[in-house]
C-alpha cells in the first residue's frame, strides 16, 4: 500500500547538519572557518556549538580585512548568520550603500576613492 500511494519503502539518507564554523587553533592563534569534510557529523556540531559572540566578531573582522576593510552586509550577514543591527553593534554600517566596514579608516579610504570616481566620471563628460 505505501509502494501505491509513493511513499518510498527504504528510509531516507540522513542530511548532514548545517554547520557554518568551526574553531581550529593554528599558530597560536583560533581561527573559525568551515569544518572539513572528512569530520564526523557529532564532532563538528559539537565544535561548532561552543562559537562564541566574540569568535564571530574575530572572524567578521578577519574576513572584512580580507576584503580590503569593507564587504556588502549582506554577504557578511549569509556568510556568519548575523543580522544587520548585530554588525551596526560592532562595526561601521553604511546602509544606504549597503557596506559594513571594519574600521573608521577604511571607511575614510572608500569615501574618498568614491569621490575621486565622481570627479573623474563629472570631468570626462
Amino acid at each position: 500500500e505505501a509502494a501505491d500511494s509513493g511513499v518510498p519503502l527504504r528510509p531516507q539518507k540522513k542530511v548532514p547538519v548545517a554547520l557554518h564554523l568551526a574553531r581550529i587553533e593554528f599558530g597560536g592563534r583560533v581561527v573559525t572557518c568551515a569544518p572539513p569534510p572528512y569530520w564526523p557529523e557529532g564532532a563538528a556540531a559539537a565544535v561548532a556549538v561552543k562559537l562564541t559572540e566574540k569568535d564571530i566578531l574575530e572572524s567578521v573582522t578577519a574576513y572584512l580585512i580580507t576584503n580590503g576593510g569593507q564587504a556588502r552586509f549582506g554577504m557578511v550577514g549569509g556568510r556568519f548568520n548575523v543580522k544587520v543591527e548585530w554588525l551596526e553593534e560592532h562595526f561601521i554600517v553604511d546602509r544606504a550603500c549597503g557596506l559594513v566596514f571594519v574600521s573608521e579608516d577604511a571607511k575614510k579610504d572608500w569615501d574618498s576613492s568614491r569621490r575621486i570616481k565622481a570627479g573623474d566620471k563629472a570631468w570626462d563628460k
